[in-house]
């Protein structure tokens, strides 16, 4: 299953095969800034169809910074991975016992910041 739009994964085979050490980290493959952060909201909207209901939303958000990487000096090659963020978002419709669940949702690709 795939994105559209989305940014194509990183791939450093064909640059170097083994380990790859990143700039100015002791571990591999670590950005230097990441986050996730979400709001989520409920609001019981009372009896409908015979049934007690709540609508709620949520929204979150997932960053990761534009990694770094080299690969052996004596290459002298840089590999980065930008950075990006995914957005979701979220509202619906359920019953107060969570049987029944009306939703819509949207997510974004994964967006270069180039």
């Amino acid at each position: 299953m795939g994105f559209p739009g989305r940014c194509a994964a990183a791939d450093y085979s064909a640059v170097y095969p083994t380990a790859l050490l990143t700039v100015a980290s002791a571990y591999s493959n670590v950005t230097p800034y990441t986050f996730v952060i979400g709001a989520n909201y409920e609001q019981n909207i009372g009896e409908h169809f015979g049934a007690s209901l709540k609508a709620y939303g949520y929204v979150n958000e997932a960053f990761k910074s534009t990694t770094f990487f080299n690969v052996p000096s004596y290459t002298h090659l840089f590999l980065q991975q930008g950075s990006y963020a995914v957005l979701s978002a979220g509202a619906g419709v359920k019953t107060l016992d969570e049987k029944y669940d009306l939703a819509v949702w949207a997510r974004t690709s994964a967006t270069c910041a180039r």
